[in-house]
Formats: structure tokens, sequence, C-alpha cells
């Protein structure tokens, strides 16, 4: 227990200097990091539920851009308790397994599929899921539920 708090005090005092260093401010209930703002949900909904969140708070689903913001973005999945996963704002659905950014169509710069994926399950996955099982990437089926990330 005491092993615990050493890390969690750690953490707070990480996290501090990191929004101190961003220089960025985010709206109250958004986690800065680097020159952009997360909003991390508290409820797992499908694709489509996270994609409308948030167009209504006029971010983009989150898009990773490199493996030191994907690592950053795990410790926030960790110390926020999720479970199943996280959406990524990527889809197959234009053309099987090329991969395209949801916001703007582009191909993807940075890729951590998990092995053996992305597989296409039954011919429908076509939506792209963070897994916590494995701390990879894995293609779903977009009625699926999991938590999402706002960002802008």
């Amino acid at each position: 227990m005491n092993g615990e708090k050493n890390y969690f005090g750690l953490f707070f005092v990480i996290l501090a200097i990191l929004q101190t260093a961003s220089g960025h401010n985010c709206y109250h209930g958004w986690a800065p990091y680097k020159s952009h703002c997360y909003y991390l949900s508290t409820t797992e909904v499908t694709l489509k539920e996270a994609l409308e969140a948030c167009y209504n708070m006029r971010a983009d689903l989150l898009e990773v851009k490199d493996r030191m913001e994907e690592r950053w973005l795990e410790l926030q999945f960790k110390i926020r308790g999720y479970v199943h996963g996280v959406w990524l704002g990527y889809s197959d659905l234009l053309q099987e397994n090329q991969f395209l950014t949801i916001s703007n169509a582009e191909p993807l710069n940075y890729k951590h599929w998990n092995s053996g994926e992305p597989s296409n399950t039954n011919g429908r996955e076509h939506c792209v899921g963070y897994s916590m099982g494995t701390k990879n990437w894995n293609d779903c089926y977009c009625t699926g539920k999991l938590n999402y990330v706002c960002k802008k």
C-alpha cells in the first residue's frame, strides 16, 4: 500500500509538470499533452456514439501520432480503470485493409497492431480499437462498446 501511495504521488507530480510544460490551456475535464487536449470518457459506447460525442465537443476521435503519445495515453487509460479498450479514429470501410483516419481519410502514419491484426474476423471488422489486454491495436466490430477519447 505504501508503494502504491508513492507511485500515485509521483504520478501527480509528473502530471503537474506536464500540464505546466505543455503551455496549452485545456477546458476543465480535458487533459493536456504537448499541444493537444484530450477528453477521456467515463463510459463505453459504440463507435457512432463516440464520433457524435467528439463532434459535439468540436474534437476528433483519437488518432495516435506516435509511440510517446500512445504511452502517455496508456497511463491515462490505466488511471481511469478502462477495462476493454478505446476507440481509435481509423476505419477501412472504404477499402478493405486500407485503414484511413476518420477525420480526413488520410493514411495512418503510425500503427501499433497486435500480432495477427488486422484480421477482419467474419469480414465485418472495419473499425479500430486499442486493446487494454494486449496494449496494441485490433480491428473490431464498429457496433461494439469501448471507451473513447476526443482530441483537439
